[in-house]
């Protein structure tokens, strides 16, 4: 599969897979109206281009009904090796290939009739999935209050669509900042509100799952808020507040990351999307080393290494007020 040149059409030279017989191969594509029209010979030998990867993902986002495998908020110890994005409402790509070639509509250049087939652009984002890194994690807000759910609502529509490129650091704190739409009380001039770090600690969970990104700033609560948190103390929170606490991770993969929030069945979830498969299973293991700290700690292969990253909280009382 190749990326498309700057006009949208394909030829058979561009594609670089054929086989060795290719010298009767046809083998052209084009996008048009949200479909890419082909040669039947670009599908019966696997040949069609790569779309570009935000494309791809922005295709797919509405389509997606089900994550499964995110971020364990229960086990102590736990393996993760990907998250599943369960499409629906897209044909397969198997699936026309299985179509008789023979209804495939014809197209007349020169006096030569070419069999052409058209397979809608979801379905091509479909197949580069296969190859994509997902990481995902998910959150309970029902026990946030009014407030603390409009903004973390607010949070959420401000990390629909981010792109952070090979190497660049992305701070959570300003993507939150002065954004319309926050809950506050009248008076408070605040860069976010209650209820965001719910969106920062999904964030900071994702983050520990993509062995392909280093979290360079990170703070727990001065507080255990049992009613985001719940009542025991594991240390996978991250807060924010103004430029004293602060959210920072770097994209170290060689593509860029996207960054899609999503709500399923009342359940927000927050995506991380490579354009590489995982490079590594990663290890967490969570320890609550006393009343009110806990230690997080996450392991995983580089370039044949053992990583492993730790990271220590310690909250000063446990309250079931709203942050």
């Amino acid at each position: 599969m190749i990326k498309p040149p700057a006009n949208g059409v394909f030829s058979r030279f561009d594609l670089r897979q054929l086989p060795k017989d290719s010298a009767n191969i046809v083998c052209t594509t084009q996008i048009q109206s949200g479909v890419m029209i082909m040669d039947q010979d670009c599908l019966k030998y696997d040949l069609y281009p790569v779309l570009d990867f935000e494309q791809a993902v922005n295709l797919l986002r509405d389509k997606v009904e089900n994550i499964q495998n995110p971020y364990d908020t229960t086990q102590e110890n736990f393996i993760f090796t990907g998250s599943t994005l369960q499409v629906t409402g897209v044909t397969a790509l198997s699936d026309y290939k299985k179509i008789n070639f023979n209804s495939a509509f014809t197209s007349r250049y020169n006096n030569i009739i070419w069999k052409k087939i058209a397979i809608p652009l979801e379905t091509l984002a479909l197949e580069q999935l296969k190859n994509y890194s997902v990481i995902a994690a998910d959150r309970d807000i029902s026990d946030y209050g009014d407030c603390a759910t409009q903004n973390f609502m607010v949070g959420m529509e401000a990390t629909q669509n981010i792109v952070i490129q090979p190497g660049q650091l992305r701070n959570a704190n300003h993507t939150f900042t002065d954004i319309e739409g926050y809950c506050k009380w009248e008076g408070e001039e605040y860069m976010f509100y209650q209820g965001i770090c719910g969106v920062s600690s999904m964030a900071f969970r994702a983050s520990i799952l993509d062995p392909d990104i280093t979290i360079t700033k990170r703070s727990s609560h001065a507080k255990w808020y049992a009613q985001y948190y719940g009542k025991k103390v594991v240390g996978d929170d991250a807060s924010m507040y103004e430029d004293i606490k602060e959210f920072e991770i770097r994209n170290d993969s060689s593509t860029p990351l996207i960054i899609k929030s999503k709500i399923i069945w009342d359940t927000p979830y927050l995506v991380y999307i490579h354009q590489t498969p995982l490079s590594s299973p990663v290890s967490v293991s969570k320890k609550q080393t006393g009343p009110l700290s806990a230690s997080l700690e996450r392991s995983f292969l580089s370039k044949w290494e053992l990583v492993k990253n730790i990271r220590d909280s310690t909250y000063y009382e446990i309250t079931e007020e709203s942050n």
